[in-house]
């Protein structure tokens, strides 16, 4: 059989044409359509033909004796009113925890269902439910609604309806499929069916409007989420990720009595569910209630019954363009730059950091800060759209785009392609602009202790903190590895050591000898998360003694972070075997300092490139020294990774 005899015989099989007769048509962007010539049999040639010239191929038969006219007529969205004739647009959400066994084809099923409705937003569907939140053309609601019942397991989902909007806050209308609907960190689920009583807004109301009640209140949305908004007499968690939950559950509920009733709540109801189920299920507890439908179906019921004050005051955070709705008039955030009463939520203008935070009007302004979250964020912005200005003139004089080490030109036929077209400082910052951007958002409190350090007395050291990118990888470390207890050689002003904290599990033990600095960081660990700041142990004094100490108590540590005096590392590294456990990481900061590594490795370039100081031409030859050093050791195996200042890690084998 040839090429195109299998290609018309799949084609038949699949639209069932049986012998019914039917041709190929090929279209082709330059010529009319072609009957495909029966002398096409080869596989090269079928090949060649579309890979070329073809645009797409059809397939014609005599309509009325086509077998799937009548079965495949598809009758979901008779009588369905026009979407683009819609004024307004609802805004609604809903979620399920009843178990899906098929999420992707339940996530095609939506698509097929929802994309002609005109609807949009962000939908997961995982095994364990689905997450939605969206917005839909007013005049088409019910059949939405309707027809999304009519798909399994969604029967009996509640829809809970927010507001009508002008313009949409999505954009699209994406539906994703997750390992699950809320990261909850949890290796094995809890039972979401077991997760306390949900209580409606109206006795919800009634329970907070009286003054004897002996309820823990707690607020169970992330701390960006709470500082501009809650309930009255409300506990919130102040953590970063929903992740964080448990342990400051744990921490909190710890001495409480387990029938001491727990009224908990968050945006929509989703997280109650399951901040109840580990309430019931790992704490013990017998007297959970959460919040029926979240703040928003309590601000529907407030704003129904004008007789009734809301308890809950100031804006509800959601998560979509808006970033807010208001919910009362009262002022409960403060501006993340000046202080200042405010619940305007915005991010960061400077793309490389987009961090969340309030900021008011005035320090908004162009001749404040710009929208931007620091003078140097604003500076870093004014800075870029200068470089877009230069490269956008036509007539600006071309610059070497290279040189080496002699500060001699490179030839443009020797210069890679990849990203030539820009200065090498240009290319590199764009590459970590891109990384920031794609990568887990910096925590608001690490924005904040960044902005910190440039303002305080070590400001001439400020850029030694980690950058955001490198924080998150520090984070994300201890998660893999799922670190018991990690040890920092080098706190600073305790950037690094908060996110070593966001991903271990235990303790993090870090030394730093600069009083200064120290003090810095203690402020930082006051004012970071609960659940982060009580992992942490600060130690001063010189770095070698604490470690010998360490040594002499017994600890041990999975996690290593080394960023300190640079000709000490090999020290570091002698003391470090009694401190490691089996397949501990260590990683260790500035291994490619200042970019002068690869240039002190080799005598014919070592001492040619110029430095701001010539004690930085020392220390780059020290580092090159302790790279070959534990590229030689048995004991580790070593990858170094260009990541800001270059970023070892290092793994004890034994």
């Amino acid at each position: 059989m040839s090429n195109l005899e299998y290609l018309r015989s799949e084609v038949r099989n699949l639209l069932g044409l049986n012998e019914i007769p039917f041709a190929l048509r090929e279209f082709r962007e330059d010529q009319d359509e072609q009957q495909l010539a029966p002398e096409i049999s080869s596989a090269p040639q079928l090949k060649a033909l579309y890979a070329a010239e073809a645009v797409c191929v059809s397939v014609t038969a005599d309509e009325d004796a086509l077998p799937f006219r009548e079965t495949q007529q598809d009758d979901t969205f008779l009588g369905m009113p026009d979407p683009a004739a819609a004024e307004s647009w609802t805004v609604l959400s809903f979620y399920s925890f009843e178990a899906i066994e098929d999420a992707e084809g339940l996530a095609d099923e939506l698509r097929r269902i929802w994309g002609p409705t005109g609807a949009t937003g962000r939908i997961y569907v995982a095994k364990e439910g689905i997450n939605a939140q969206m917005t839909i053309p007013s005049n088409v609601v019910d059949f939405f609604m309707d027809r999304t019942k009519d798909v399994q397991p969604l029967s009996k989902v509640f829809f809970n309806v927010d507001h009508e909007a002008d313009v949409s806050p999505f954009k699209a209308l994406h539906i994703r499929v997750r390992e699950k609907i809320v990261a909850d960190g949890f290796e094995e689920p809890l039972d979401w069916g077991k997760s306390g009583r949900e209580v409606p807004p109206e006795e919800w109301h009634e329970r907070l409007k009286s003054a004897s009640s002996d309820a823990i209140l707690l607020d169970c949305r992330n701390m960006y989420e709470t500082e501009v908004g809650k309930f009255e007499g409300a506990e919130p968690l102040n953590t970063t990720f929903f992740r964080d939950s448990w342990n400051v559950l744990a921490d909190r509920l710890k001495d409480v009595p387990s029938d001491t009733p727990v009224m908990t709540y968050c945006t929509g109801g989703i997280r109650c569910v399951k901040i109840n189920a580990y309430l019931e299920q790992e704490l013990g507890f017998n007297n959970t209630m959460r919040l029926e439908g979240g703040i928003v179906k309590y601000a529907k019921y407030v704003e129904k019954d004008a007789a009734e004050e809301s308890f809950f005051k100031g804006v509800n955070y959601v998560f979509d363009e808006r970033m807010a709705r208001q919910i009362t008039e009262d002022l409960v955030g403060e501006c993340f730059t000046c202080g200042k009463k405010c619940n305007v939520i915005t991010n960061c203008a400077n793309p490389a950091c987009h961090v969340r935070l309030v900021q008011c009007e005035d320090c908004a302004a162009p001749n404040a800060y710009a929208k931007c979250c620091s003078l140097s964020c604003k500076a870093a912005l004014e800075e870029k759209e200068k470089d877009k200005a230069k490269q956008a003139k036509p007539d600006q004089a071309k610059k070497p785009l290279r040189m080496n080490a002699e500060g001699v030109e490179i030839s443009k036929a020797s210069v890679p392609t990849y990203g030539s077209h820009l200065q090498p400082q240009a290319f590199e910052q764009m590459i970590a602009e891109y990384v920031e951007r794609q990568s887990d958002s910096e925590p608001a409190y690490l924005c904040a202790l960044r902005q910190r350090a440039q303002e305080s007395v070590v400001a001439s050291g400020a850029h030694m903190i980690s950058g955001p990118s490198q924080g998150r990888l520090l984070s994300m470390l201890g998660k893999m590895l799922r670190a018991e207890s990690a040890l920092e050689i080098g706190t600073f002003v305790g950037y690094g050591t908060l996110c070593l904290a966001e991903g271990v599990e235990g303790k993090v033990v870090t030394l730093e000898r600069d009083e200064r600095a120290a003090a810095l960081a203690e402020e930082a660990f006051m004012k970071a998360p609960e659940g982060i700041a009580r992992k942490i142990e600060l130690r001063r004094g010189v770095a070698g003694e604490s470690l010998d100490l360490l040594a002499q108590e017994g600890a041990t540590f999975d996690l290593v972070y080394m960023d300190a005096d640079k000709r000490s590392y090999a020290a570091y590294l002698s003391k470090l075997g009694a401190l490691l456990r089996p397949g501990a990481l260590i990683v260790v900061d500035n291994t490619l300092f200042r970019g002068l590594v690869p240039f002190e490795a080799s005598e014919e370039t070592a001492g040619t490139v110029a430095v701001e100081e010539e004690r930085h031409r020392k220390i780059a030859a020290a580092m090159h020294d302790f790279n070959s050093a534990v590229a030689r050791d048995d004991r580790f195996s070593q990858v170094i990774i260009p990541l800001r200042d270059g970023l070892s890690l290092i793994r004890f084998r034994t």
